[in-house]
């Protein structure tokens, strides 16, 4: 009994130290952390862990970030960089990206990438951000080298988006119409032809078109754009201005992945309505992720402009919607932003909506018929603070040719008698 019992004890230390040793080899021989990358020098996780280029030789931290997500970089980053230095070569490019766990619109300056770390593994705007990076040296012409980058990302990527970021996009597209069209060998020709002209002379986009025809046969594909007057005299390309015209235009400073969720969502609920969607500089057309600079439009009209505020905003602040609106309904929120809510509002008008949304305050203003008051109007009042305090500011109702008030108790909602239909109507608290 007594020779069993040291047996078993003499067992159990065995193992458990045995087990100790080969816990202790594998941290010792375990590689460290770091990303094989030739761009890319520094990637900070949402847990502030960060790990670096493996040629740096950095002593980190442990980064279970990292660890959950090293085959994602291996599979879906690295792979990117590579094909893309073998037509534009080696690059000096150092960058460092900052990963953030909430949703966030992605960001590029001085060689950072801030971006959410769930669309940075396989994303355009991560891609289109390293092909900016990498251009910065050769292609002089900004708007030129967002049109290469776009180009680039999209053949990457077998056009699986219509646009993305402006309208260089549309002309990447119809480059890519031409390039899906030709063989093998002459893609791989193309792609390596372009950084030579574009390096010798940004000009030389003119005979990179042409050579795109040449090896593909689809002078009816291309066209229809007129290419010389797209160019400037520097070599870049020309604003392309276009117009745009929607039902529902709805003002959201948050646009992300997650928003636009929210947005698709609504717009399948409405097939029949145009529904579109920006921040103050792109605009979305909904369910679509392209989405174009406000500033390419020529013209951008909508019968109902949707602005969702957190702060009373002054009077002038509606003369400078940069659109053609009709009505715009103004919204006090500043809790977080869902795009549902206004489903009610297409679906019946406002007495819908504040049926549906009982403690929202809003006003509807026809905007139209606001601009005919500005010789009346202080531009410097804010529109929620008129509403409430109307005792104040009753010689300005007056001159605005308010005549009485009208209350609905059962929406709680207010209806001016005026002979201009300025302020539609609204609740206030």
């Amino acid at each position: 009994m007594y020779f069993r019992m040291i047996s078993t004890w003499a067992g159990n230390f065995f193992l458990i130290t045995f087990a100790f040793i080969v816990l202790l080899l594998a941290q010792v021989s375990q590689s460290p952390q770091c990303i094989n990358s030739k761009l890319i020098e520094k990637i900070t996780f949402p847990d502030q862990s960060s790990i670096f280029r493996c040629e740096n030789k950095e002593d980190v931290p442990f980064s279970k970030d990292f660890h959950r997500k090293q085959v994602l970089i291996e599979n879906e980053i690295l792979p990117f960089e590579k094909w893309v230095t073998l037509f534009w070569g080696p690059s000096q490019t150092n960058l460092h990206v900052q990963l953030y766990q909430k949703p966030q619109v992605t960001q590029t300056l001085n060689g950072m990438i801030k971006i959410w770390d769930k669309e940075f593994y396989s994303s355009w705007a991560f891609q289109k951000a390293v092909m900016m990076d990498v251009l910065k040296t050769q292609i002089a012409n900004e708007r030129l080298r967002l049109f290469v980058s776009d180009f680039y990302v999209r053949v990457w990527n077998q056009d699986q988006q219509k646009g993305y970021g402006d309208i260089n996009s549309f002309l990447s597209h119809r480059w890519w119409l031409a390039y899906s069209k030709m063989n093998m060998q002459d893609q791989y020709v193309f792609l390596k032809q372009l950084p030579l002209h574009l390096k010798k002379n940004s000009s030389e986009i003119l005979n990179t078109f042409d050579l795109v025809i040449q090896l593909t046969q689809l002078q009816k594909d291309l066209q229809p754009l007129p290419f010389q007057k797209l160019i400037d005299s520097q070599g870049g390309l020309q604003p392309f201005l276009l117009k745009a015209q929607f039902d529902y235009l709805i003002l959201n400073q948050e646009i992300n992945t997650e928003t636009l969720k929210q947005f698709d969502l609504l717009q399948s609920r409405f097939p029949g309505k145009e529904i579109g969607v920006w921040n103050g500089e792109s605009l979305y057309h909904v369910p679509s992720k392209s989405y174009l600079a406000a500033k390419s439009f020529q013209e951008i009209k909508a019968q109902h402009y949707i602005w969702e505020m957190c702060e009373d905003v002054q009077m002038q602040e509606l003369f400078k919607i940069p659109a053609q609106v009709r009505k715009v309904l103004l919204v006090k929120n500043c809790a977080q932003k869902q795009a549902q809510v206004y489903g009610s509002y297409i679906r019946g008008g406002i007495e819908t909506f504040a049926a549906s949304q009982p403690e929202v305050h809003f006003v509807l203003l026809d905007l139209p018929s606001l601009e005919s008051q500005k010789n009346v109007l202080k531009t410097e009042i804010k529109v929620f603070d008129l509403m409430i305090h109307q005792k104040k500011y009753a010689d300005l109702l007056k001159d605005m040719g308010w005549q009485s008030i009208q209350h609905n108790k059962s929406l709680n909602i207010i209806k001016a008698e005026s002979y201009v239909d300025s302020v539609e109507s609204f609740r206030v608290f």
